[in-house]
Protein backbone atom coordinates (compact mmCIF):
# COMPACT_ATOMS: atom_id res chain seq x y z
CA UNK A 1 0.00 0.00 0.00
CA UNK A 2 1.00 3.73 -1.38
CA UNK A 3 1.64 6.24 2.04
CA UNK A 4 -0.91 7.95 -0.45
CA UNK A 5 -3.31 5.58 -0.27
CA UNK A 6 -2.52 4.61 3.47
CA UNK A 7 -3.03 8.13 5.03
CA UNK A 8 -6.50 8.74 2.98
CA UNK A 9 -7.05 5.06 4.63
CA UNK A 10 -6.34 6.39 8.10
CA UNK A 11 -8.59 9.59 7.52
CA UNK A 12 -11.45 7.97 6.38
CA UNK A 13 -11.39 5.18 9.38
CA UNK A 14 -11.41 7.86 11.41
CA UNK A 15 -14.15 9.84 10.49
CA UNK A 16 -16.23 6.13 10.37
CA UNK A 17 -15.05 5.24 13.64
CA UNK A 18 -16.90 8.89 15.19
CA UNK A 19 -20.29 9.03 12.97
CA UNK A 20 -22.06 9.57 16.34
CA UNK A 21 -20.21 12.35 17.17
CA UNK A 22 -20.04 13.99 13.86
CA UNK A 23 -22.88 16.12 11.49
CA UNK A 24 -21.34 13.81 7.93
CA UNK A 25 -18.77 11.88 7.41
CA UNK A 26 -15.89 13.37 5.53
CA UNK A 27 -14.36 13.16 2.26
CA UNK A 28 -10.98 13.44 1.35
CA UNK A 29 -9.95 16.51 -0.76
CA UNK A 30 -6.89 15.91 -1.75
CA UNK A 31 -3.79 13.24 -1.10
CA UNK A 32 0.64 13.51 -1.88
CA UNK A 33 2.90 11.33 -0.97
CA UNK A 34 3.38 13.22 2.64
CA UNK A 35 -0.30 14.04 3.29
CA UNK A 36 -3.84 13.62 2.96
CA UNK A 37 -6.87 16.34 3.74
CA UNK A 38 -9.95 15.77 4.57
CA UNK A 39 -12.93 17.95 5.06
CA UNK A 40 -16.21 16.68 7.29
CA UNK A 41 -18.85 19.08 9.53
CA UNK A 42 -18.83 19.38 13.01
CA UNK A 43 -22.52 19.20 15.19
CA UNK A 44 -21.99 22.44 15.48
CA UNK A 45 -22.36 23.15 12.20
CA UNK A 46 -18.84 23.82 11.41
CA UNK A 47 -16.69 22.42 9.01
CA UNK A 48 -13.14 21.07 9.55
CA UNK A 49 -10.28 20.61 7.23
CA UNK A 50 -7.77 18.15 8.87
CA UNK A 51 -4.25 17.26 7.20
CA UNK A 52 -3.09 14.08 8.37
CA UNK A 53 0.75 13.55 8.07
CA UNK A 54 3.70 11.76 9.75
CA UNK A 55 3.21 14.36 12.67
CA UNK A 56 -0.45 13.83 13.05
CA UNK A 57 -4.14 15.52 12.67
CA UNK A 58 -3.73 19.27 11.62
CA UNK A 59 -6.77 21.11 11.29
CA UNK A 60 -6.01 23.53 8.57
CA UNK A 61 -8.95 25.25 8.19
CA UNK A 62 -12.31 25.78 10.08
CA UNK A 63 -15.68 27.58 8.02
CA UNK A 64 -18.91 28.14 9.78
CA UNK A 65 -21.49 27.22 7.38
CA UNK A 66 -24.78 28.88 6.81
CA UNK A 67 -26.89 27.63 9.07
CA UNK A 68 -23.96 27.54 12.04
CA UNK A 69 -24.73 29.58 15.29
CA UNK A 70 -23.32 32.88 15.49
CA UNK A 71 -19.68 32.63 17.20
CA UNK A 72 -19.98 28.83 17.21
CA UNK A 73 -16.35 28.49 15.13
CA UNK A 74 -14.61 31.20 16.96
CA UNK A 75 -12.99 29.48 19.78
CA UNK A 76 -12.13 26.50 16.74
CA UNK A 77 -10.21 28.90 14.35
CA UNK A 78 -7.62 29.84 17.09
CA UNK A 79 -6.78 25.81 17.10
CA UNK A 80 -6.05 26.38 13.26
CA UNK A 81 -1.87 24.46 12.95
CA UNK A 82 -2.62 22.97 15.94
CA UNK A 83 -1.32 19.02 15.12
CA UNK A 84 -2.87 16.23 17.24
CA UNK A 85 -1.88 12.65 17.62
CA UNK A 86 -4.92 11.06 17.59
CA UNK A 87 -8.15 12.57 16.20
CA UNK A 88 -9.78 11.49 19.56
CA UNK A 89 -7.59 14.41 20.58
CA UNK A 90 -8.45 16.78 18.20
CA UNK A 91 -12.63 16.10 18.34
CA UNK A 92 -12.46 15.99 21.96
CA UNK A 93 -10.52 19.40 21.72
CA UNK A 94 -12.56 21.56 19.31
CA UNK A 95 -15.82 20.16 19.53
CA UNK A 96 -18.05 20.22 23.30
CA UNK A 97 -21.37 18.67 21.28
CA UNK A 98 -18.92 15.69 19.83
CA UNK A 99 -17.31 15.40 23.41
CA UNK A 100 -20.79 14.66 25.10
CA UNK A 101 -21.65 12.11 22.48
CA UNK A 102 -18.41 10.32 22.95
CA UNK A 103 -18.90 9.91 26.64
CA UNK A 104 -22.75 9.09 25.57
CA UNK A 105 -21.64 6.10 23.58
CA UNK A 106 -18.68 5.16 25.50
CA UNK A 107 -21.18 4.63 28.65
CA UNK A 108 -23.61 2.76 26.16
CA UNK A 109 -20.43 0.44 25.15
CA UNK A 110 -20.29 -0.03 28.81
CA UNK A 111 -23.35 -0.64 29.57
CA UNK A 112 -23.40 -3.90 26.61
CA UNK A 113 -20.35 -5.30 29.18
CA UNK A 114 -22.56 -5.45 32.40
Amino acid sequence: MSPQTFLEEELLDATKNYTYGLAAEGTVVSKTGESAVMKFELLEKVELLIELSDRGFTIAAVRSLEDSPEGSDVEMKATVGTTFETMDSLLLTVSPAFGRRHSEELFRKLSVLR
